[in-house]
């Protein structure tokens, strides 16, 4: 059983100490970080007594501490519990034990810093609380007469006694006042002679803490992790506490205070978001996506309203309760903020507010604000309907921004330099360039949307202070306004710039708003306060509208003008013919500005750029003309034709004499630079030149500071006041603070860090990280008494110490070598020698220890600790689950309960309910099957099922009310909603107020007979009323004269448009537009099944599956057994550390549990053959094995019910675990010529990690030695450093992943030499060479065969190769001073390689296994299967053969991977693994099958049982299928006998049967075909033939054969009887047949 008691440190949020409690046995681990990271308690480094601790923390010994709940354990005392208050930050006092749990003997530990390290402080369990807000410490021995009161002054490093009592005293308590600022305590207890009398004693302690503290007695602290980091979950917590070595007291009314910041975000505040993980250089710490990842982390979020934001993932996210903020890694990391998509419909208004830009919907009139951040002066805009992107300039920050709202990319700036006050924008869809209007400098500017292209078109020689610009794209125009003082008007040109004029200037004063339709050109005039219009020639001028207070822009859609005023903030609308028909839109706004409308088909056509002729740039003009341009600063050539060729910018590629931007390459969560270079984006914006070319340090968002007060940190941009600069901490995260300052040295009464920090010498070894690397703990060497003797007191209860000094002693609070160094204890067991006598890496345990908790008994596995003790073995030894060694309990776990689904076992474990009294033994100790004739205590179904039929039946809450009897009552459709059906009367129809178009789109009433086409098919525009000249209206039409547009009602003869004709609205008074109408067309599925509403088609296996697919529910009615469909339900997988996947899933609705089995189906993501694995059950879990590791899969369960196999298409997706490492190659050594005694190795990673190597190590040991040392290191190489000169040395290195040490590489050797730069073993004799030849069939493994050759000789020939197989064949020479370094070849043999083996597998029984294969012959095949992929590729069992089939005999019961491949005489590629699974007892075929009698009617079989002496009856499944009616029945069989023999009775003379035996359980089937006896031949056949047929007698053989049925009489004609038929020309021969007497005996005449 596991419980899990929790301790929250008092006074530091972040720190929380969890006890799992295992069986009786308490461990505790400790989190810094609010759960983020957890880890063992630090082991104490000596004793109370100041001996050395052995233990150690890679043996799983760790400090272990009681706590409240402490007293549920059979321990014979009750322990005090942690004792930790806000009153004393960081100081903890606690009992525990040092060892793997809390079973040994309980002392009372201290830790000064927040739990980051401990120290013994007293042997045995005591009483103990504190005093003066943690000043002094007092202590009473728990469970013992005493009359001594022990106390501390320096937080427990020292301990004074004071006899408090003449005799001793059975104490039960030691109190002091609450918030422990008192120095008065108080103790509890009895004399021994007074057992029930209380004894009440009361000590005052202030005298011993002397005078009050001053400021010089005080520092700041801040709790920090091991490591010394102060920033815990992005914020720091400082407070002033007293110095340890300090003797003074603090007071009751001592006034701690409290500082909490935020520090700046850093990388280590934010992990790897949901489909990323750590690149494979984890040194970079950069997130990449997981290509193994099923899900879609780059969509938007589910719903996504229109108008609001979502962070889009940069592939990082901030760990759950990080409060970090500010600086510039904050605002890399972050997701972008991005839209949510909108899918543009309906026609709408874009207009812009300076600090917004809004979207009003035409039609409903709702109006939106767009989601943009950062906006302060946004005064021009444009919009590409094609492509969903908004485009605006900003005139505060002279910059053109785009935002694209199909959710594809954030807010991006295209186009930052050279820009003063742009106050247009006008898009060109045609061609797709952009122009605007540089009002500044004065400019008309175009670029492509991107900006990256950009060309100046039309400058001062013509502007002077242009304001707005219109284009007409199919006609290669552009139009703008100028309101400069001497050149006021209204301009065209062509969209070049060519031909450039004034077509309007007479009464223009400050034209402000352009825009244009298909003749007319509008523009607002602003002095004149009014709109006018002009053709496009500058003739027709008309005011539409005039005394308008402030008109500013102005745009046109069909029959309407659309513009904005300044003085009345408002949007109007009006006749752009007349101005008639004026109405307010939009009002209240503030600081309006640019506004246009779209509309899906806004701009239609075609102009001579929209095929892209030219190179770069092509500008559109008029009459179809078209201009090459190049951009500014590229290159260009004028061809023999007179074309511009451009030269590609970089960035651009040719293609068909088109510069083609080359394709974005870089992943969604990288930077793509100017150059083309992918980056990570964390990279961007860091102050580093990542990109080559500095365009990853262009346009960021960097934090400002005040130089005079303040620093700006380098790496994450953080300003941190100017003091902090040069101070020797470490302020800023990166050490940018302390970088470029003077060297600084300590005072005589300071200590130096070995950062070069300056702290107090106080500070020194008092058990705080002052330093933050602690080295100001380090060293800290020397023994001390740990308890100094107080002189004997007066005989009275009311004492006054006189005032003593601390004894000073060191200590090391590490690891201490023999020699007195101490090293930090993080240092001990890491690899690396750190003690001159490499005594701090002796005595270590395996690697596996680091990362896992329990060390099995072997020392050969490791297993977290929820893995021991469980009740699953899982070391090879058993010590998980052994007693004595791992601690388990032998009793029943008395805490233990499960859930309301489960049964608890007798043991302990819990099991699924349904497994209760189901026959197998699935608690271990057949408890689940005790009391099953007689239940105790019967389930009630809330624990059960949730949901009680009326008639006691349980049945899951999911099936009530769903229209199925599943109680047999119906009492679960009981109490139900009524379910109203959905029918529809008639046709959809569109919204009131709009017109539905021939082609079902809805379009708005006023739209219809406007003159524009607003429907697809024109039918807006059709049985439109022509307007005479002069006519005010149309006259009504005469009865019964309606237009070939119209309809014509039948009452009243009225006419109608023929568009209302059948439109679900009664126009007619009779109805009659209405009657008659087409029925929409039938859903027709012809490879489905069609929902019975007509509205979907589903799949046929979608049908009858427990499923409501159907809206109508009709694709569950009026299901039968053979419609029945079966799904598994709730499909779920989790996996364990062996490389297990365990599968569950929920029973199918109304599945029969007795006849149906589940089977698995796997594969590789990627590939699209299913393998199944047969689990010969039928219950609802099963155990895949056979994965190869760390592989993503896809997994289905399907039902198989007697041979029929319900197939599903749903699967989910699986993440195999990670495997052990093969072994890394290419392992090469050499002298390091600077230095002696050091040997450098470099290596190529594994070629199959099976997962992610987390570091490698290295051992090496010297020659005739049998101990190795070791080292780690994330790299692919290393320095072995301190090495004896002149020695042998043999190094070899294996990868690290999850779960373990892998494979080790080849061994190396080398001699080291004395001096420097010697390196070279030339001139050496040559006593070997090695030669490894690699090959790879499979791409999960690398195949490897190594040639030992012997003396100097250098060629060998090696056989047995593959043919056109490329091989890796690498050599090097052994010698006296060790191994040369590598050469390496590749090669490819010839000829052609030889096919893979097909190979089929299948368990026959429950230990043979029978396997075939195709392939090539006269060759040796090795058979080789294992039960798990990484054993089948690293020991697997094999046996060959020259055939091609075999039987192999393996365990009972277990999954298996299979593969052949030839082995002799090459080594040919391996066939695909089959997975099979053994078959158990109880699911085998029965034996020995047959037939021992056969009749007419009858056929007896016998089988015996499928194994040996059953002890309870059987039931057998009897299937007989009769092959000539194509009819089947199936008998059932009981029987405990070994053999069975049983009669089919009711069988047809002559038939043909194929009979099938198997247990009732749908085990492995037996199988046999039987033909019954024949009839036999009619007798006195006769022939008569007559003119026009021919007639047959025969004796019926209903005389002879009781038996006989006369339906299965059958003619058969010979060639002799067909050829006498031919002669006598019978036209119809056998026409009939009839009875004839025949001798007065029955016979048969056929015609």
């Amino acid at each position: 059983m596991r419980s899990v008691i929790i301790f929250n440190k008092g006074g530091c949020d972040l720190l929380v100490i969890i006890n799992l409690v295992i069986l009786e046995n308490m461990c505790s681990i400790i989190t810094f970080n609010k759960g983020s990271t957890w880890e063992l308690l630090q082991l104490p480094t000596q004793t109370y007594y100041g001996e050395h601790i052995n233990f150690q923390l890679s043996q799983g010994c760790s400090l272990h501490l009681a706590q409240r709940l402490s007293q549920l354990l059979n321990f014979q005392l009750r322990r005090m519990p942690i004792l930790s208050k806000e009153s004393a930050p960081g100081l903890i006092i606690a009992t525990g034990s040092v060892g793997k749990n809390m079973a040994r003997k309980t002392n009372v530990y201290i830790s000064s810093s927040a739990g980051a390290r401990w120290r013994e402080a007293l042997s045995g369990p005591h009483y103990y609380t504190w005093g003066d807000h943690g000043g002094i410490l007092v202590a009473i021995a728990q469970g013992t007469e005493t009359d001594q009161l022990k106390y501390s002054t320096n937080e427990g490093e020292t301990w004074k006694v004071f006899t408090f009592s003449e005799k001793p005293v059975f104490v039960y308590g030691l109190l002091t006042e609450p918030g422990e600022k008192s120095t008065i305590f108080t103790i509890f207890g009895s004399y021994k002679e007074n057992g029930h009398s209380w004894l009440i004693l009361q000590i005052n302690t202030t005298d011993v803490l002397g005078v009050p503290c001053t400021e010089n007695d005080y520092k700041l602290w801040s709790p920090s992790d091991e490591r010394g980091n102060e920033c815990l979950l992005g914020h720091k917590t400082v407070f002033k506490r007293r110095t340890p070595h300090a003797t003074c007291f603090n007071g009751e009314d001592f006034d701690r205070p409290v500082m909490v910041s935020n520090c700046s975000c850093t990388r280590e505040d934010f992990e790897c978001d949901f489909g990323f993980k750590l690149s494979d250089d984890l040194s970079l710490e950069v997130c990449v996506p997981d290509p193994e990842f099923a899900g879609k982390p780059y969509d938007p979020p589910v719903p996504c309203p229109v108008g609001s934001t979502y962070r889009k993932t940069r592939g990082y996210r901030k760990i759950s309760g990080d409060t970090c903020t500010g600086g510039d890694v904050e605002s890399r990391l972050e997701g972008e903020l991005v839209p949510c998509p909108l899918a543009e419909e309906n026609e709408f208004i874009l207009y812009a507010t300076r600090y917004s830009i809004h979207r009003y919907d035409l039609a409903s009139g709702v109006s939106e604000e767009l989601p943009l951040a950062g906006l302060r002066g946004a005064v021009a805009l444009d919009f590409d309907y094609e492509h969903n992107c908004l485009y605006w300039a900003d005139v505060t920050l002279d910059i053109i921004q785009r935002l694209c709202l199909n959710g594809s990319s954030g807010q991006e700036i295209i186009i930052s330099t050279g820009l003063e006050t742009v106050e247009a924008l006008a898009f060109e869809p045609l061609s797709q360039l952009l122009y605007w209007v540089n009002a500044g400098i004065p400019k008309i500017e175009v670029a492509n949307p991107d900006g990256d292209l950009r060309l100046t078109v039309l400058n001062s020689s013509i502007l002077e202070r242009p304001r707005a610009l219109a284009l007409v794209p199919r006609d290669g125009l552009m139009f703008w306004t100028d309101w400069g003082d001497s050149r006021a008007g209204i301009y065209r040109s062509d969209m070049d710039g060519s031909l450039a004029g004034c077509i309007v200037s007479e009464g223009v004063r400050w034209p402000n708003g352009i825009s244009v339709d298909d003749h007319w050109i509008y523009w607002t005039e602003a002095y004149m306060d009014r709109i006018e219009r002009v053709d496009f020639n500058g003739m027709q001028r008309s005011v539409i509208l005039d005394s308008l207070p402030h008109p500013y822009a102005i745009a046109v859609f069909k029959n309407e003008i659309y513009w904005n005023d300044w003085s009345q903030l408002s949007i109007f609308r009006a006749s752009k013919t007349s101005g008639s028909r004026m109405e307010v839109l939009v009002g209240r706004l503030n600081g309006i500005m640019d506004m246009k409308i779209f509309y899906r088909g806004k701009t239609t056509g075609q102009n001579a750029c929209i095929t892209k002729p030219c190179s770069l740039l092509c500008l559109p003009r008029s009459n179809n003309g078209r201009s090459c341009k190049c951009p500014e600063g590229v290159a260009s050539t004028m061809l023999p034709s007179g074309e511009l060729r451009c030269d590609c910018p970089h960035g651009y590629s040719m293609k068909n004499n088109t510069c083609v931007k080359q394709e974005n390459t870089c992943l969604p969560n990288q930077y793509r630079c100017s150059n083309g270079n992918c980056i990570n984006s964390i990279w961007q914006c860091d102050n580093d030149n990542d990109c080559g070319d500095m365009s990853d340090e262009k346009n960021c968002p960097t934090t400002v500071c005040d130089t005079e007060t303040q620093f700006r940190c380098r790496g994450s941009g953080t300003c941190i006041p100017l003091s902090y600069k040069c101070d020797l901490e470490d302020d800023c995260g990166d050490n940018s603070d302390e970088s470029h300052c003077e060297a600084h040295q300590c005072r005589n009464d300071e200590f130096s860090c070995s950062s070069g920090m300056c702290i107090r010498l106080s500070w020194m070894c008092d058990g705080d990280n002052d330093c933050r690397d602690w080295s100001d703990e380090a060293n800290c060497t020397g023994e001390c008494s740990a308890v100094a003797q107080e002189p004997p007191a007066a005989p009275n209860f009311y004492f006054q110490p006189g005032r003593h000094q601390p004894v000073s002693c060191k200590k090391c609070n590490g690891f201490q070598c023999p020699n007195g160094t101490c090293i930090p204890t993080s240092k001990h067991c890491d690899g690396i020698s750190d003690c001159s006598d490499a005594s701090d890496e002796q005595h270590c345990e395996p690697l596996c220890t680091r990362y896992m908790d329990f060390v099995c008994k072997n020392r050969q596995q490791c297993l977290f600790h929820s893995m021991v003790c469980d009740g699953v073995v899982q070391c090879r030894d058993g010590s998980d689950e052994d007693a004595a060694y791992a601690g388990c309990s032998q009793d029943p776990e008395f805490h233990r309960t499960c859930d309301q689904f489960s049964f608890q076992c007798q043991n302990g474990v819990c099991i699924s309910l349904v497994w209760k009294c189901d026959g197998m033994d699935d608690c271990g100790d057949y408890s689940d099957e005790a009391n099953c004739e007689n239940p105790t205590e019967a389930p009630n179904c809330s624990r059960y099922y949730q949901f009680q039929c009326g008639n006691g039946h349980c049945i899951p809450n999911r099936w009530k009310c769903d229209q199925e009897n599943d109680c047999g009552d119906w009492s679960d459709e009981r109490d139900c909603s009524p379910v109203h059906p959905i029918t529809t009367l008639i046709p959809p129809t569109c919204l009131p107020n709009h017109f539905r178009c021939n082609s079902g789109a809805c379009i708005m009433n006023s739209w219809v007979c406007d003159g524009y086409k607003d429907c697809s098919d024109g039918s807006d525009e059709e049985a439109c009323p022509t307007p005479r000249p002069n006519a005010t209206a149309t006259s009504p039409a005469l009865p019964g004269r309606c237009s070939r547009f119209e309809f014509e009602c039948q009452q009243l003869h009225k006419c109608i448009p023929n568009w209302k004709r059948c439109d679900g609205v009664r126009d007619c008074q009779d109805g009659t537009d209405e009657r008659s109408c087409p029925t929409p067309s039938s859903l027709s599925c012809p490879n489905g099944f069609r929902c019975e509403d007509g509205e979907a088609c589903i799949l046929l296996p979608e049908r009858c599956d427990g499923y409501l697919d159907c809206s109508d529910s009709s694709d569950e009615r009026n299901c039968t057994d053979d419609t029945i469909v079966y799904k598994v339900q709730n499909l779920q997988w989790t996996a364990d550390f062996s490389g297990d996947v365990t599968l569950t899933w929920a029973r199918p609705k109304r599945m029969s549990s007795s006849s149906c089995v589940y089977n698995i189906y796997y594969r590789m993501v990627g590939e699209s053959i299913w393998k199944v694995l047969e689990t010969h059950s039928n219950k609802t879990n099963g155990v895949l094995k056979v994965l190869k590791p760390d592989c993503s899969y896809q997994v289905k369960v399907q039902v198989q019910c007697l041979s029929r196999v319900y197939n599903t298409n749903d699967f989910i997706t699986l993440r195999a675990p990670e495997g052990l490492p093969d072994a890394p190659l290419n392992l090469q050594l050499s002298l390091k010529r600077e230095a002696e005694g050091v040997v450098l190795g470099w290596w190529s990673p594994p070629v199959n990690a099976h997962g992610l190597i987390r570091e490698f190590i290295v051992e090496y040991s010297s020659s005739g030695s049998k101990e190795w040392s070791s080292l780690r290191t994330t790299k692919n190489y290393t320095e072995i450093k301190n090495l004896q000169v002149n020695t042998l040395y043999t190094v070899r290195v294996a990868a690290v992943t999850s779960r373990g040490v892998g494979n080790w590489s080849e061994s190396k050797s080398i001699t080291t030499v004395k001096g420097k730069g010697k390196c070279c073993l030339g001139g050496h004799k040559v006593s070997g060479y090695v030669v490894n030849i690699y090959w790879t069939f499979d791409s999960h493994r690398q195949e490897q065969r190594t040639l030992v050759i012997e003396g100097e000789k250098s060629i060998q020939k090696v056989a047995n190769l593959t043919a056109h197989t490329p091989y890796e064949i690498s050599a090097w020479a052994k010698t006296e001073l060790g191994d040369s370094p590598l050469s390496f070849v590749h090669v490819v043999t010839s000829g052609t390689r030889p096919v893979s083996p097909s190979l089929k597998a299948k368990a026959i029984n429950q230990t043979a296994v029978e396997c075939s294969w195709t392939g090539p012959r006269n060759v040796i095949y090795g058979i080789f299967y294992a039960t798990s992929f990484l054993e089948l590729y690293r020991s697997p069992h094999n046996s060959t053969t020259s055939a091609h089939n075999a039987t192999v005999l393996v365990q009972r019961d277990e999954q298996y991977l299979f593969l052949v491949r030839v082995v002799s005489p090459y080594q040919g590629p391996p066939s695909d693994s089959v997975v099979v699974k053994m078959i158990p007892d109880n699911r085998l075929p029965p034996r020995h099958l047959h037939a021992v009698r056969t009749g007419k009617t009858f056929a007896v079989i016998k089988w015996e049982s499928p194994y040996d002496s059953p002890d309870q009856d059987m039931l057998y499944a009897v299937a007989v299928k009769d092959l000539v009616r194509k009819t089947d029945k199936i008998y059932k069989v009981k029987s405990r006998n070994s053999t069975v023999e049983y009669t089919i009775k009711k069988l047809e003379p002559g038939g043909k049967y194929h009979v099938i035996v198997q247990l009732g359980n749908m085990s492995k089937e037996s199988s046999m075909k039987i033909n019954t006896v024949p009839l036999s031949a009619p007798d006195a056949l006769k022939i008569i033939t007559e003119n026009d047929h021919i007639l047959l007698f025969w004796k019926s053989l209903a005389l002879k054969e009781s038996n006989f049925n006369e339906s299965r009489v059958s003619l058969a004609v010979p060639p002799a009887l067909q050829k006498i038929l031919e002669q006598s020309q019978c036209k119809a021969p056998f026409t009939g047949s009839e009875i004839h007497p025949v001798l007065g005996e029955p016979s048969r005449r056929a015609h």
